[in-house]
């Protein structure tokens, strides 16, 4: 979910990167924010970022579980590369961020 810079907080995961007004990447999707990485990016000119929120808007657990066990099969051909790990990885944080925590 895309959001005002103004409207995140410390403990965000970042579901995109997040890139400067100079098109630099200054942090990874993925990353967890901390409060000074949030006032770092509002100095270089950062307006929005895409991140992860905990709400689920009520997905079962099975069902995250289904997603993880069917995002492994999807990339058991590939792992290795390192650009289809990172999304991999980046697909597997969003997955746990949104398992119904017991």
């Amino acid at each position: 979910m895309a959001i005002p810079l103004s409207d995140a907080y410390a403990g965000d995961v970042l579901a995109l990167d997040a890139v400067g007004s100079d098109g630099v990447v200054l942090l990874r999707a993925g990353s967890q924010v901390t409060a000074e990485q949030l006032a770092q990016l509002a100095q270089r000119g950062v307006k929005e970022l895409s991140v992860v929120r905990e709400e689920t808007g009520g997905v079962p657990a099975a069902g995250v579980e289904e997603a993880i066990a069917e995002l492994d099969h999807m990339f058991s051909d590939v792992r290795g590369d390192p650009i289809m790990d990172g999304i991999y990885q980046v697909a597997r944080t969003v997955l746990e961020r949104v398992r119904p925590r017991s």
